[in-house]
């Protein structure tokens, strides 16, 4: 009862995708058995509980965020350009109709098992503190802001199918951020 990598990738890919668009309690082993074409049997070999494909989800979406984030530390030396980059990772996800991974989960952080919780909490954690030492003021409560800020446009833009309003929300962040960054438009 093996699942190759690559439908172990499929399933990762489509409990992701489930989680982003429905939510983590709006789907069941049954639709991903449907969608990935196995058996049920075989998701609960590799994953005997819904909450060990969801901290295997979560993880994985960290890991490739956090590889995006040492992407744009080797790609950008001003801190504007790193922002305006990690801004970019959100209207991506945006611009294929999801959310953040972690911010649809959060939204059900409550109903969710404690393992869980903590894994989203990590992603959130790790974000908070690149832009904390990212930014010229160095403070955790400003990284915040941004985070808050870049995830609540995400959903406001994602709830009125406009990504504009993201692009919006976006510009004038960096504007209140950086009075320098006029010149700068975020697109």
């Amino acid at each position: 009862m093996t699942i190759s990598t690559d439908t172990k990738d499929k399933l990762l890919d489509a409990a992701q995708l489930m989680i982003q668009t429905r939510g983590y309690n709006a789907f069941s082993y049954a639709d991903l058995a449907k969608i990935v074409k196995i058996r049920k049997p075989s998701i609960h070999y590799h994953y005997p509980a819904k909450v060990d494909l969801g901290i295997a989800v979560t993880r994985r979406y960290r890991d490739n965020f956090l590889h995006c984030l040492t992407e744009i530390d080797k790609l950008q030396s001003s801190w504007l350009d790193k922002l305006y980059d990690y801004a970019n990772l959100y209207k991506e996800v945006l611009s294929v109709n999801r959310i953040c991974l972690c911010a649809a989960l959060a939204t059900d952080i409550h109903t969710l098992p404690r393992k869980l919780q903590t894994e989203i909490r990590s992603f959130f954690n790790d974000n908070v503190d690149w832009l904390t030492s990212l930014i010229p003021n160095k403070r955790k409560e400003t990284a915040r802001m941004i985070i808050s800020t870049l995830q609540g446009g995400m959903i406001l833009a994602k709830s009125h199918n406009e990504i504009d309003w993201f692009t919006a929300i976006v510009q004038e962040l960096i504007a209140k951020l950086s009075p320098t960054a006029n010149g700068h438009t975020y697109k």
